[in-house]
């Protein structure tokens, strides 16, 4: 079987992507509280998309 551009069995987000997405996300330094829950709805939100599609 070959796999070919746009095929929809080939996964759109590769674990790569997702993990380093997450590192971008937690890799900043929030300044207050609600800064880190809108950083973690983020983290959250990529993590929910991945599985979803996954």
């Amino acid at each position: 079987m070959v796999v070919k551009p746009h095929d929809p069995r080939q996964p759109r987000v590769t674990p790569e992507h997702v993990k380093q997405m997450l590192q971008d996300i937690l890799g900043e330094q929030p300044e207050d509280l609600p800064a880190e829950a809108r950083q973690l709805g983020r983290a959250h939100d990529v993590l929910y998309e991945a599985l979803q599609e996954g």
